[in-house]
């Protein structure tokens, strides 16, 4: 295995490894570690992976800086609230709606020991460009403190979802 300080040969993935050095890095020197921190270093590599599937050479590099910042700045407000476990929960509740829900039905879930819930309602279908989009609210409660936000999210050609709008 390469240390971070080893140099690395050039490759497509070498933004990657920089984010994940970094990452590293940062949370090493932490005696605990929080979910905001976590939060953070989990979004800001989902969105340098993102990131790098746009552009070329130094428009992707940019793509892979950009994506990094915004899975941060998202990562880090969701850390913040959940654990790693109900992020996944939420995160599979969010796809099962996209993917399945008709628009108005809400798809929910409950974390066991009762400390958080969430849920997922899809408001508005329509087509833009040709992809599926898809206006949502979703509901997260954490120890009694409610958060909603709404957005907006077109479906990919890979399956995944692209959010588009977030308010």
């Amino acid at each position: 295995m390469r240390a971070c300080s080893e140099a690395a040969p050039r490759k497509k993935g070498r933004p990657l490894l920089v984010l994940a050095c970094a990452g590293a890095l940062l949370l090493g020197g932490c005696e605990s570690t929080s979910n905001t921190q976590i939060g953070g270093l989990v979004g800001s590599l989902a969105g340098g992976i993102v990131g790098s599937f746009f552009g070329a050479g130094s428009g992707r590099a940019v793509a892979v800086g950009v994506g990094g910042i915004v899975g941060y700045l998202v990562g880090r407000e969701l850390g913040g609230k959940l654990d790693a476990a109900q992020q996944a929960e939420h995160e599979r509740v969010y796809l099962e709606a996209m993917n399945q829900a008709e628009d108005g039905q809400t798809r929910s879930w409950n974390d066991p020991a009762g400390e958080a819930s969430g849920a997922v309602t899809p408001t508005r279908s329509f087509s833009e460009q040709g992809a599926r989009c898809r206006e949502f609210t979703q509901v997260v409660t954490v120890e009694g403190e409610v958060s909603e936000d709404k957005g907006m999210a077109c479906r990919q050609g890979d399956g995944t979802w692209r959010l588009i709008e977030a308010s």
